[in-house]
């Protein structure tokens, strides 16, 4: 692939994840009745294990941190793609979008929350495996810009 191609790969697949990022901040900031099922959904199933706390509203891995790591995500993808010199941000915004994603996806398949929320036929799950899979063609198309994927031809 050229650099133009990888460049115009990256570039739509990171307004892809980032979009879908962004929409949903309106319903993590506001506590949304749909985020407040899907919240309350993961803190009943923590709390078996005595971890409800981490999915509550203020919580680590509740909606407001859920929705200030997509922000997060979403404006390093999204700067990545206006300079040259700043494609390493979004590497690490893609980097952050597979780390969410993945964990969202896992959520949904082992919590009672399941894949289809509220009868939305599994779009919101859709919408999590496409942002995983752009966050990750982004990763794996500028792998080459981690820092310590860098040779030293030391001869």
């Amino acid at each position: 692939m050229t650099e133009r191609q990888t460049n115009r790969v990256t570039g739509v697949l990171s307004v892809v994840a980032a979009i879908i990022f962004l929409q949903t901040l309106f319903f993590k900031f506001t506590g949304s009745p749909e985020t407040q099922h899907i919240f309350e959904t993961f803190r009943a199933w923590a709390d078996g294990f005595g971890f409800g706390w981490f999915f509550g509203t203020t919580g680590p891995g509740g909606p407001y941190a859920s929705g200030v790591g997509e922000l997060i995500a979403s404006l390093l993808l999204l700067a990545g793609t206006s300079r040259p010199q700043w494609r390493w941000l979004q590497l690490f915004g893609a980097l952050i979008a597979v780390a969410m994603m993945s964990v969202a996806i896992l959520l949904h398949l082992i919590t009672p929350l399941g894949v289809v929320v509220q009868g939305d036929g599994g779009f919101l799950f859709a919408l999590a495996a496409t942002a995983l899979a752009s966050g990750l063609i982004v990763a794996v198309l500028r792998r080459d810009l981690l820092p310590w994927s860098k040779s030293t031809n030391v001869q």
